[in-house]
């Protein structure tokens, strides 16, 4: 199951990506129907954090706020014409079909938390970590780093 912060974090992973998503239709929020899609088809360009519609481009949202408002009702999300998570109807919970996509590593999970504490002014307590975290740690980092260059 899946939260509105796990498509954001591949989202922000993925720059260079397009994504596209669909909201449930009126019909279907008033219970008329289980998995009926609103005609309108929304997308985020690659290297934007804007959503628009495919059908008016004039029509322009922050995604993250978006997301926070409208995510019980947006049935699925794809990456680059493939779709990555979904619902199975109205109501259900956001399922990944590519897991490999959301599993997220110690560094960035960490540089998360870092976020997430200057934004709310509490304070993170780290734990002791093992040999194996670390080093998983400094992984991830570099891995990101190579990534960022070749980009």
């Amino acid at each position: 199951m899946l939260n509105y912060i796990d498509i954001l974090r591949v989202m922000a992973e993925s720059k260079n990506s397009e994504f596209e998503f669909q909201l449930y239709s009126e019909n279907t929020e008033r219970g008329l129907s289980k998995t009926e899609l609103a005609p309108l088809h929304g997308y985020v360009a690659k290297g934007s954090v804007q959503a628009k519609l495919k059908e008016d481009h004039k029509a322009s949202f922050p995604i993250q706020e978006l997301m926070k408002s409208e995510w019980e009702t947006i049935a699925y999300f794809s990456k680059d014409g493939e779709v990555i998570c979904q619902r199975e109807s109205y109501g259900s919970p956001m399922i990944a079909l590519k897991p490999e996509l959301f599993k997220q590593g110690a560094y960035s999970k960490m540089v998360e938390e870092s976020f997430k504490s200057f934004r709310t002014g509490r304070e993170i307590l780290v734990p002791e970590i093992s040999e194996a975290t670390a080093s998983s740690i400094v992984k991830e980092f570099n891995e990101w780093k190579q990534k960022e260059k070749s980009e």
